[in-house]
């Protein structure tokens, strides 16, 4: 009796996150797919974006094209950061690396998103 065992693993991260048609107030913003799947395929896509210190899901559900349209930029002081991650049916996988939209913002953002909780407590004397 042969008995083959799969193991899965979460998707790699999408690549080659770009802008494309940037105006003043909006752009589409577009990936390739990740290198490896890791033997489950990508059933869609969630992209995030930078705000005041954070990153903010843009999408609750995965979306299975590899391009956002229309998404809304702020003014040129806004960090207008964004990155990709892919699901499979395990799960999400890492996210891509930030991008930011040309033309709008002076530094590129280069947040890492991994929770980190910090706990202060007043000692009293």
């Amino acid at each position: 009796m042969l008995l083959l065992l799969w193991f899965i693993g979460l998707p790699g991260q999408p690549l080659d996150v770009s802008f494309t048609d940037v105006t003043r107030g909006s752009c589409t913003l577009t990936w390739n797919a990740p290198q490896y799947d890791d033997r489950s395929a990508v059933i869609g896509y969630y992209v995030e974006r930078f705000i005041e210190l954070s990153w903010i899901r843009i999408n609750s559900t995965p979306i299975r094209e590899r391009s956002v349209s229309s998404v809304e930029l702020f003014d040129a002081t806004s960090d207008n950061g964004f990155r990709v991650s892919a699901v499979n049916a395990l799960g999400e996988g890492p996210p891509s690396e930030a991008v930011s939209a040309p033309g709008l913002t002076p530094r590129q953002c280069r947040v890492s998103c991994s929770c980190i909780c910090v706990c202060l407590r007043r000692m009293l004397p």
